[in-house]
């Protein structure tokens, strides 16, 4: 871990109350680093494994991801038009501190390229428009992300339109409390290492 991410943790720490509920099941704290970058956290306190089915998806902005606590596995993916396949492609827009999808209008298949997964002290990287599934497998999971907007459409895919729209709620006293674990556990790891 860099001096820079240590110090990210520490703030975020001392800012747990600024973290807000993502729809994918983690919990993200974000701060602008530098004009085309955004720094990020993302906590995982709960699996998300089979309890979400518009987890596919793909991001407007380049990742540079490290873990720092737990696992994350990714499985990267490739979505192809085929007008009787069963997922849907969703366009995602943000009004207000709400995320809300809006079919594209295409349909189609989805075909796993590759699953990695990333532990401890380990990062990843992935394009703006790379479909993804990210899925924490050791919990609590904690997550450094420095990202770049690429202008890439945010896109999602899945076999339903879920329930709209998601609202990126404040955290809960006993989620902060939950997520300040998380981050003070994530920071005495490094130290050990």
């Amino acid at each position: 871990m860099t001096s820079t991410q240590k110090e990210l943790l520490e703030h975020a720490i001392c800012s747990t109350s600024n973290f807000r509920v993502h729809p994918l099941g983690f919990y993200f704290f974000k701060q602008q680093a530098e004009a085309e970058l955004v720094q990020r956290i993302h906590v995982w306190l709960l699996p998300t494994d089979g309890l979400l089915t518009n987890d596919m998806h793909a991001h407007s902005y380049d990742i540079e991801s490290s873990v720092v606590l737990g696992k994350l596995r990714n499985e990267l993916l490739e979505f192809s038009e085929d007008a009787g396949g069963s997922i849907l492609e969703f366009s995602v827009s943000y009004r207000g501190q709400k995320s809300v999808l809006e079919l594209t209008g295409r349909r189609g298949k989805i075909r796993t390229l590759g699953t990695f997964d990333t532990g401890p002290g380990n990062r990843y990287c992935l394009q703006a428009g790379q479909i993804h599934r990210a899925l924490a497998k050791n919990m609590p999971c904690v997550t450094i992300l420095n990202t770049r907007d690429r202008g890439h459409p945010i896109l999602t895919y899945g076999s339903n339109h879920p329930t709209q729209p998601f609202p990126r709620r404040d955290v809960l006293p006993e989620e902060t409390e939950a997520i300040k674990i998380a981050l003070i556990e994530a920071i005495q790891l490094v130290g050990d290492n």
